[in-house]
């Protein structure tokens, strides 16, 4: 895909999930989603064998101890 195709789908999909955003839903439940998708990109990450997905694995294992922090306080 080249860039000017990736920037257009992005431009798209931003647009899109934007004007479809459920407007009765608050900020925590978004936060919520966000971590939610934020394990999904980590365990495809930990499944990878290099530094990153090292880190990533480390704080999967630290969110489940120790509960997932809240998005505002970083």
């Amino acid at each position: 895909m080249t860039t000017e195709t990736r920037g257009r789908v992005l431009d798209g999909y931003r647009s899109a999930f934007a004007e479809h955003l459920p407007g009765d839903q608050t900020t925590e439940y978004w936060l919520y989603v966000g971590r939610i998708l934020d394990m999904f990109a980590l365990s495809s990450l930990a499944t990878q064998e290099h530094a990153i997905a090292d880190h990533a694995a480390r704080t999967i294992r630290r969110w489940v101890t120790d509960g997932v922090p809240d998005s505002r306080s970083h």
